[in-house]
């Protein structure tokens, strides 16, 4: 059985494209944003932690907020 359908028929799949679309750029994002995350960001607060920490080996070391030498 043929069925024929107008030229300026509109399909539903064009939205989803549409969605695919405006999210590939922040998809794409994500990998490199993971790793800078991972190698980047943790390491920078976690030096950040251990400098504004006091104390010494033997009494062990406190995170005091302390900004000085």
């Amino acid at each position: 059985m043929e069925q024929h359908l107008p030229a300026d028929l509109h399909l539903v799949k064009g939205r989803k494209s549409r969605l695919g679309r405006r999210l590939a750029p922040y998809l794409l994002i994500l990998p490199g944003g993971g790793w800078l995350l991972l190698f980047f960001l943790v390491p920078i607060v976690f030096l950040a932690s251990v400098s504004l920490q006091t104390g010494n080996i033997f009494d062990g070391f406190r995170l005091t907020w302390h900004f000085q030498n």
